[in-house]
């Protein structure tokens, strides 16, 4: 489901196994050139903890290009271990 962040549009897709959730997140932003540069978080600024915040709390995570599907925007994926049942 599109959604507007600003001017740009997202893009969020969710993929459901019975051990895992893959979350893609797919954005009109270039390509990320420099992920780790991104995870450096001004504490004065009002955005730009995303990247932060998804290599805190996920145990895999990445970024590509949008490639031949998506051109001139970049992918941001992360996936999480979902929780055992309770009896």
């Amino acid at each position: 489901m599109p959604r507007r962040h600003g001017k740009r549009e997202v893009r969020a897709h969710a993929a459901v196994n019975r051990k895992r959730v893959t979350v893609t997140v797919t954005d009109e932003g270039g390509p990320l050139t420099g992920a780790l540069d991104a995870l450096r978080v001004d504490p004065e600024a009002e955005d730009g903890r995303g990247l932060a915040l998804v290599e805190n709390l996920a145990p895999a995570w990445g970024t590509r290009g949008g490639g031949p599907r998506h051109p001139g925007r970049r992918v941001v994926w992360f996936t999480l271990g979902r929780p055992e049942p309770t009896s």
